[in-house]
């Protein structure tokens, strides 16, 4: 996970979040959210009244987390491939 200033692990950020923002960040990496977030968006929030603009809406928001997750999942997955280069170089290089 990222971290420094303005980051998840920073705590005085963090703690200026409110718990819906809490919430959320929290459960970004997660498989479930962006389905979830496009239940929510549909039927909880009754974006079904809104017809077709209010389906668009919901897709669209389960298409931008579902897009976050994968940028999250992409910079470990980068971040653990490095570290494991280092470690590899430096075996060889002994």
């Amino acid at each position: 996970m990222l971290t420094g200033f303005g980051t998840v692990n920073d705590p005085v950020a963090w703690d200026r979040l409110t718990p819906r923002q809490k919430l959320k960040y929290r459960n970004l990496r997660r498989w479930w959210y962006a389905p979830v977030y496009f239940m929510a968006t549909y039927f909880w929030k009754r974006g079904f009244l809104d017809g077709r603009p209010g389906f668009i809406h919901a897709m669209f928001k389960f298409a931008y987390f579902f897009e976050i997750r994968a940028k999250i999942l992409e910079a470990e997955t980068v971040s653990l491939n490095s570290a494991i280069a280092t470690i590899t170089n430096q075996r060889s290089r002994a």
